[in-house]
């Protein structure tokens, strides 16, 4: 399976080592704030300026989000943009997203 990773420091260093470790797993698509570190730590995967242009990208097949927590909805919300993979297109906030369908 292909993977994109978004935020490669502590968490995310480890889960692309765990990925390059797996069989069948490849990293294929990497965003991080800083370009520099993300393309030293993951320097086979397509580096992404912004997190929507990563989930624009046709590359992958699965997101792994690791920022910290709190940066996870303003990491997540541009999938919600590129419905072929969202389990909730549309949605534009957490809210929406937690929502009964």
């Amino acid at each position: 399976m292909k993977f994109g990773l978004i935020g490669i420091g502590a968490i995310g260093s480890v889960r692309a080592s765990a990925l390059r470790r797996t069989k069948g797993c490849e990293l294929v698509v990497v965003h991080d704030l800083d370009a520099v570190r993300a393309r030293a730590l993951a320097p086979q995967a397509e580096f992404h300026a912004t997190v929507a242009s990563l989930f624009a990208s046709t590359e992958c097949e699965a997101v792994i989000i690791s920022t910290p927590p709190q940066f996870h909805e303003y990491a997540a919300m541009p999938a919600t943009r590129v419905s072929r993979n969202s389990k909730r297109p549309g949605c534009t906030t957490a809210e929406l997203w937690e929502a009964e369908p």
